[in-house]
């Protein structure tokens, strides 16, 4: 469960940790985040920073556990049907090079919004290949609830399922929560998440 966390840490290193989809950021520094996890083993800690300055250019810093530090940057490349979003990361601390290339495709809609995400984390001799189905679904204007599943698409495995309910407190703060099963230690977990952006 520890490589799990790991991964989503440096791979998803935006608006993560527990269930949401991607946003720009503000032009700026305009954006922290703040996360606990809790399994059956561990607790973590997540802070994240962003900055905006373009829809391709969106980097932010993320630290875990006071300890291990991650860039990435996330680049909003084509909005029509569907909303495709790029995402990079590196771990900045890490012994071993761990770096990650990730996708988001959003079907936009007023009530529902079905979303894909698939990622490959490079670490060692052969990269981990991961994919998520998700949806969400707009309760009203501050209510939003999601669910997904996500797979190990290099050993065919599902890795975890998901229910998130997030609270638009203002136009600038929100609070995400997440709740969900891990199959890799078949276990419970839960996590609670601040999101504070400049409008």
């Amino acid at each position: 469960m520890k490589r799990l966390i790991n991964i989503v840490i440096v791979l998803f290193a935006w608006p993560v940790w527990a269930l949401d989809t991607t946003e720009e950021y503000s032009h700026g520094f305009s954006d922290f985040e703040a996360y606990s996890f809790k399994n059956s083993t561990e607790n973590a800690i997540t802070l994240v920073a962003g900055y905006g300055h373009s829809s391709w250019v969106n980097p932010s810093l993320v630290f875990h556990n006071h300890a291990e530090a991650s860039l990435g940057n996330f680049s909003h490349v084509y909005s029509n049907m569907v909303d495709i979003d790029l995402l990079a990361a590196t771990s900045l601390n890490s012994e071993a090079n761990h770096f990650s290339l990730g996708t988001e495709v959003t079907y936009p809609s007023v009530k529902f919004n079905p979303y894909l995400k698939g990622s490959l984390d490079f670490e060692g001799e052969e990269p981990l290949g991961t994919g998520v189905m998700g949806l969400s679904w707009n309760a009203n204007s501050h209510i939003e609830m999601l669910t997904e599943i996500s797979f190990d698409l290099s050993r065919g495995k599902r890795q975890h399922v998901a229910v998130g309910l997030n609270f638009k407190q203002s136009q600038s703060i929100e609070l995400i929560s997440e709740v969900g099963h891990s199959y890799e230690d078949e276990g419970a977990f839960a996590s609670l998440g601040l999101i504070w952006t400049r409008n």
